[in-house]
């Protein structure tokens, strides 16, 4: 059982809540600011899997925060899906820096369903807050 888990009883909501807010400031610019960024690139191919795996990799590293955040009782789902619909997410991003062409690249971004996937990352922390302020 992790620590997390472990503590959850005993955890302010307000802490864990400060946590996660502090800790989302590096994906929040990385997904606000991905258009600009990939623009920028100039349709170079390289330049924009240089964007994704950028993404990816503050994605990640989000998760894997959010997994560290001890939670109180009434918040640990919503913060494992969160931690879930990141981790997703980041996936889709690592998957679209390997395309080995323009057109597959466009056609996997495509079908990836990567606005979604953000989509349920605002969802997912509009849900944790509603658990940590209950």
């Amino acid at each position: 059982m992790s620590q997390a888990a472990l503590a959850g009883n005993s955890v302010s909501a307000l802490s864990a809540a400060k946590q996660v807010v502090a800790d989302i400031g590096p994906s929040r610019d990385a997904l606000d600011n991905y258009s600009a960024n990939v623009q920028a690139c100039n349709n170079q191919l390289s330049c924009v899997e240089g964007v994704d795996r950028k993404v990816a990799a503050t994605l990640n590293t989000f998760a894997a925060e959010l997994r560290g955040i001890a939670m109180p009782s009434q918040a640990t789902t919503a913060n494992a899906a969160l931690a879930a619909a990141v981790s997703d997410t980041a996936a889709k991003f690592a998957e679209l820096s390997t395309a080995p062409s323009a057109t597959k690249y466009i056609s996997e971004a495509q079908a990836s369903g990567l606005q979604q996937s953000v989509d349920k990352i605002n969802q997912a922390y509009d849900n944790l807050g509603t658990a940590l302020s209950s």
